[in-house]
């Protein structure tokens, strides 16, 4: 079952870039290990300290795989002490989508 998740935050100023180096390596370590069951997204907004996770999961076992990463575990380590304002969390519901996923992605037909 997919499901589509927004992580929406704003990190205090002084730990903007840090963040930003642990988002990278994140998502390095994701193309390492070519980590399935999952798709993500980071974005940084134009403020420079706010971001916007998309998280695709694409199974049952949700974020499961994130959580077998160093990376990832590094990026939940004390993040509220980075955080300027507390993370809202949002599932998503696809309407369509048009160029944005691999079509292994595509809606699937009834």
């Amino acid at each position: 079952m997919r499901r589509f998740f927004t992580v929406r935050y704003k990190c205090k100023s002084e730990y903007a870039a840090q963040n930003e180096v642990l988002v990278r390596d994140l998502m390095a370590e994701l193309t390492q290990t070519r980590t399935e069951g999952v798709r993500y997204a980071v974005f940084k907004l134009e403020d420079g300290v706010s971001f916007i996770h998309l998280v695709v999961t694409e199974t049952e076992a949700m974020l499961e795989p994130l959580g077998r990463l160093d990376a990832y575990r590094a990026l939940q380590h004390r993040k509220m002490d980075r955080f300027d304002e507390r993370p809202v969390v949002t599932e998503l519901h696809e309407l369509g989508a048009y160029g944005l996923f691999p079509e292994a992605l595509a809606p699937q037909k009834p």
